[in-house]
């Protein structure tokens, strides 16, 4: 159970952090690059007919800490992402933030499956166990490959925080 809520929080995180790469209105070249492989980077929509609506499909490509690459379409569907998007929003004003990433994770469980058979692939083709520490590696640096970008209420302007206080 331990384990479950574990993957269920780290995958989630996974979303919110391709959600929130997603949104951002800042430029990609205001950021520092990363590594060699960003200008292979690219988010495109799709459409799956079967379910009748579209994909939202970020390539990846990333080294991983033992210097290998790796590449992969991290997926979500697009109106799961806005029904996420509209929940996180509902729920800005919480400050109980293990109650904040229960809940969330938990209305997240089920959308992430496309990233879940992305994953999943590369897993398969490089020989990993479910369970490795490779794969445990080869996820978390995909993650944390993705660049972020704290958008704070208020101004970090030092005088405006000084006459404000």
């Amino acid at each position: 159970m331990g384990i479950r809520l574990l993957s269920i929080l780290f995958l989630f995180g996974v979303l919110a952090s391709f959600v929130s790469y997603l949104k951002t209105d800042i430029k990609r070249s205001n950021f520092p690059k990363r590594n060699d492989y960003e200008h292979r980077n690219s988010v495109d929509e799709i459409t799956d007919t079967l379910r009748e609506d579209q994909i939202i499909s970020h390539h990846r490509a990333w080294q991983d800490y033992d210097n290998n690459i790796h590449e992969c379409n991290l997926k979500v569907y697009k109106s799961d992402y806005l029904k996420s998007n509209e929940f996180n929003h509902s729920q800005f004003n919480s400050t109980d933030f293990k109650g904040l990433y229960a809940r969330i994770s938990q209305f997240d469980q089920n959308k992430l499956d496309l990233i879940y058979k992305e994953f999943d692939s590369l897993r398969m083709s490089n020989n990993y166990s479910p369970r490795s520490p490779e794969f445990a590696k080869l996820i978390v640096s995909c993650i944390q490959d993705i660049p972020y970008a704290l958008v704070l209420p208020y101004s970090c302007n030092p005088l405006v925080l000084m006459t404000n206080q």
